[in-house]
């Protein structure tokens, strides 16, 4: 069955390209794993990016000798709030309705990009990523700037290149880099590489907000849910799950504007990247079923997009209530004001053609029984 989304692409868009905010030796890296593959209509693109990096190391020099000790001796005492679900389930906007509680910390779109230079840097990095970024997000209506709330998976790709990240940016081997939101058929070292960067920026975000408790969201991390646990026995779990039908047409639309503003070499075909986003759908999910009980009682709960989207602050004081969470009624104010901003967003609807619906369900009908959607 042939896809009716298609790539969108802007190969003259440079700013959204996120090859230049990583560390020059992982950027170094990538490219070796990737051969210094880049298409020629991307060369522009990637000159821009290494031009950027370069130009940027100085920054991460200093910030290192000035802040490595003090990152690395600091204690996260309070466990993270992992808030995890697929792309396109509402983990955005879960995020930041919660981080209103101005008691937990969380990563900026500053802080994640900019990983290895904000402690020291911020001031003057906020212009120069306010300057890179629309003011809404490219794939739907929510804003975006350097300060909301964003996702850590971008800060741990500065200093490793065991992430998902480097699939988007070398969509030609995306199947390799989407292994590692699994972490499952990769090396024992790559695991270590990712536990080191992963420790690093959320120590790196604890010394920043003073020690508070870390909010993070992260859609990768659905398939982490053992390796988080090893490295915090007590953190706690917020599970956003949507009906899978649009979260597939969602899921293609992101990739089809997203990948070819990142992509430094050749796009796949529309009907591969859709295969390997189903595949990995499944991937994580079985992952994520099959490690949920591992869990301890009270550190975990789950939400269906639908009821949050519906009444968002009933929801999150029952998430406060199912975790102990403190702050509540405190930010109640502040979550009902956030709220009340996004009665304007616009939430997009899809047409579900017959063949289209049982082409999902036969690969992802396993999470419509586990979490009640109906067929």
């Amino acid at each position: 069955m042939k896809s009716e989304i298609k790539f969108i692409d802007k190969p003259w868009v440079f700013t959204m390209e996120p090859f230049g905010y990583i560390n020059m030796n992982v950027a170094i890296r990538l490219l070796i794993q990737n051969n210094f593959h880049i298409s020629l209509k991307y060369l522009p693109k990637a000159l821009y990016s290494i031009v950027v990096s370069t130009l940027l190391t100085p920054f991460r020099i200093v910030e290192t000798l000035l802040s490595d000790k003090k990152i690395k001796n600091t204690i996260i005492d309070k466990p993270p709030i992992f808030i995890i679900g697929h792309w396109r389930s509402g983990t955005t906007y879960l995020h930041n309705v919660m981080s209103q509680n101005k008691n937990l910390g969380y990563f900026t779109t500053l802080h994640s990009v900019s990983a290895s230079m904000f402690l020291n840097f911020e001031k003057l990095l906020k212009p120069i990523v306010n300057g890179s970024l629309p003011v809404k997000r490219p794939f739907d209506d929510v804003d975006l700037n350097s300060e909301v709330p964003q996702e850590e998976e971008y800060g741990v790709s500065c200093f490793t290149p065991i992430s998902l990240i480097g699939g988007w940016m070398f969509p030609k081997h995306m199947e390799h880099y989407n292994r590692f939101a699994c972490l499952q058929g990769v090396k024992k070292e790559q695991i270590e590489s990712f536990k080191k960067a992963f420790l690093y920026v959320l120590k790196k975000e604890t010394l920043y907000r003073k020690g508070k408790q870390l909010l993070t969201k992260n859609p990768a991390n659905l398939g982490r849910i053992k390796l988080l646990l090893e490295m915090f026995p007590d953190a706690k779990f917020i599970h956003i799950v949507r009906n899978p039908y649009p979260v597939h047409q969602s899921m293609m639309k992101l990739m089809s504007i997203l990948i070819p503003l990142y992509a430094l070499n050749n796009l796949p075909t529309i009907e591969k990247t859709e295969k390997i986003m189903m595949d990995l759908y499944s991937e994580i999910y079985r992952k994520y079923l099959n490690e949920r009980k591992l869990i301890p009682p009270g550190n975990h709960t789950e939400v269906k997009y639908e009821d949050f989207i519906k009444n968002p602050l009933n929801e999150t004081k029952r998430i406060f209530s199912d975790l102990g969470l403190s702050g509540f009624k405190e930010y109640e104010p502040a979550f009902k004001d956030y709220i009340k901003t996004q009665d304007t967003i616009k939430i997009d609807s899809y047409d579900f053609k017959d063949k289209l619906k049982e082409k999902i369900y036969k690969e992802w009908g396993f999470t419509f029984e586990e979490f009640g959607y109906e067929k």
